[in-house]
């Protein structure tokens, strides 16, 4: 009499465990892509704000807007221009895997300050603060990736 007992797993019980695997991995890689994307936003967003902090500071002391700032991320690297000394540190935007260019500028008393995606081959997004007299007076995005990076949540609270 042979052996009852097996050992091992049979054919057809690996293909059922690894058609569980592949439902559950093609339902959880757009969730994590989805969640990648929204911190990346978060993440310009609150260099954005900062910037748009020290030119609205630059503006109260001097009366207007007149600093420019310039920072450019590709794959990690940064390389900076600051056309004046603001009070408060400006993060750098680094976002590993994506390239991202960071500017202010303004005169008299209107000033934008942006950040928009560099190369556009997966989308392009570019947000932007308009400041007015000391105060952000509007944040627009456009683009085809602005409801990824920036859901309407985001750009309407601040």
């Amino acid at each position: 009499m042979k052996n009852a007992f097996k050992r091992g797993f049979t054919l057809v019980e690996l293909l059922v465990v690894v058609l569980i695997i592949g439902i559950l991995s093609s339902v959880a890689l757009p969730q994590y892509t989805k969640a990648v994307k929204k911190a990346k936003g978060t993440q310009i967003m609150t260099s954005v704000q900062a910037l748009a902090k020290a030119m609205n500071m630059a503006y109260l002391e001097d009366g207007r807007y007149q600093r420019g700032y310039f920072s450019y991320s590709h794959a990690g690297k940064i390389e900076s221009y600051d056309a004046g000394d603001f009070d408060i540190d400006v993060p750098a935007l680094k976002i590993n895997g994506e390239s991202w260019m960071l500017a202010a500028g303004g005169s008299g008393n209107t000033a934008d300050v942006c950040a928009q995606k560099v190369y556009e081959a997966d989308g392009r997004a570019t947000l932007c603060f308009n400041l007015s007299d000391g105060k952000i007076a509007s944040v627009t995005c456009s683009g085809s990736e602005c409801s990824s990076y920036f859901p309407g949540t985001m750009l309407s609270s601040n």
